[in-house]
């Protein structure tokens, strides 16, 4: 194998988190091809260290370390180390992170994003993850009002918490909390947990005005839209662009949530849907079907919502 294979073939066994795999590659690369290989970068811009760590891997994490990796790298994204643990849904490498002075759970991406936002995002693991940072060592984050343990085990006293870090009230650049974050990622458990236990407004908004349910609408997540919903998120709330969640779950094309709406608000959602097309007739040439009011069969885009991913969808 070439230097630029191995360097290559490193780093598609660290994003698959093949430990075996990795440490018999890294004891046979020649001593001057080693320091290359540890910071060959993928297109987000990913050392082996990096993908390992979002991979949640922690014995591979352990030995690209033991090996020189620079435990200080971030990628495209500005996430470091501890920001990919968290992602990861891997509490126990986070957990090694810290113990290791590895973590600094303070810190953020070049979006705003936390350890918590990163973890709410996250549908595998992500609880797990959450009472891991909210219950943790010294750095995890504080949640000062939370002031009883819930029925999964999460903190009992907010001030037990005072001296780790900052609050799950904390944003990204573009207004989004963890709720938001929790919507798009279409975790129900996680929406629950932040709702419940981080006493979160179901209607909280963003900088643009969506609710966590816009966000869910528009990427047709239905049972995190059913769960919002069912805790009295609203249906008539509208964003700075006039945008309502039956709006938002049109421009997503997800007729599959409009009929959720329907079924679960009935006429008063199709009054609310009428007003929409009275405002924005557009929306008859989505293509969707909503009960009661065929649309035209052509497909064609209505006004965008910025979601908790960074994109602008629909």
């Amino acid at each position: 194998v070439d230097d630029e294979a191995l360097e290559a073939q490193l780093l598609r066994l660290c994003s698959c988190g093949d430990t075996a795999a990795a440490a018999l590659l890294l004891r046979s690369a020649p001593a001057d091809v080693l320091p290359d290989a540890l910071e060959l970068r993928d297109q987000d811009k990913r050392t082996p260290l990096l993908a390992a760590g979002a991979a949640g891997s922690l014995d591979l994490v352990r030995l690209l370390l033991e090996a020189g990796a620079d435990g200080e790298a971030s990628d495209s994204d500005g996430c470091g180390l501890a920001l990919l643990a968290a992602s990861s849904g891997h509490p126990e490498l986070l957990a090694w992170l810290i113990h290791q002075g590895l973590a600094d759970l303070t810190e953020s991406a070049h979006d705003g994003s936390t350890a918590l936002l990163c973890a709410a995002s996250n549908e595998a693991g992500a609880v797990e993850m959450l009472h891991f940072l909210l219950d943790g060592p010294p750095g995890a984050l504080v949640v000062p009002s939370l002031e009883e343990q819930d029925d999964r085990g999460a903190v009992p006293a907010a001030e037990v918490l005072l001296a780790r870090g900052a609050s799950p009230e904390s944003r990204d650049a573009r207004g989004c909390c963890a709720l938001h974050y929790a919507a798009a990622g279409g975790s129900n458990s996680m929406v629950d947990f932040c709702v419940k236990s981080l006493k979160i407004p179901v209607d909280v908004v963003d900088s643009d005005g969506d609710t966590p349910l816009m966000i869910a609408a528009h990427e047709g997540n239905v049972e995190v839209v059913r769960w919002l919903l069912a805790a009295g998120a609203s249906l008539e709330h509208r964003n700075a662009e006039g945008m309502s969640p039956l709006m938002a779950a049109a421009a997503g094309e997800q007729s599959e949530v409009l009929s959720l709406m329907s079924q679960v608000a009935g006429e008063a959602v199709a009054n609310l849907w009428l007003q929409d097309v009275q405002h924005h007739p557009q929306l008859l040439y989505l293509g969707l079907y909503f009960p009661g009011h065929q649309p035209l069969p052509s497909q064609q885009q209505t006004g965008q919502l910025q979601t908790c991913t960074g994109t602008n969808r629909g």
